[in-house]
């Protein structure tokens, strides 16, 4: 779970979580500090991933899991 945060299924995919980030990162670690915010990011990560995982058991869809998006085989 905490390596398919960082597995992007596109460039697109790549640029657009990098924005994102690049968005509110600095926001994020002037309230909260290097650490926490580094805490935070990588904890959000592994829940999406889990929560992921949790609706394609629940669903029985298949797919991957990237980055904690799902991508459903049709």
């Amino acid at each position: 779970m905490f390596l398919s945060t960082f597995s992007h299924y596109s460039m697109f995919h790549l640029f657009a979580n990098m924005y994102v980030l690049h968005s509110f990162s600095n926001a994020g670690v002037l309230s909260l500090g290097k650490e926490q915010f580094l805490g935070v990011y990588l904890s959000a990560g592994v829940i999406a991933s889990l929560s992921s995982i949790i609706y394609k058991t629940v669903t029985s869809k298949p797919g991957l899991s990237i980055g904690a998006v799902n991508f459903f085989y049709i």
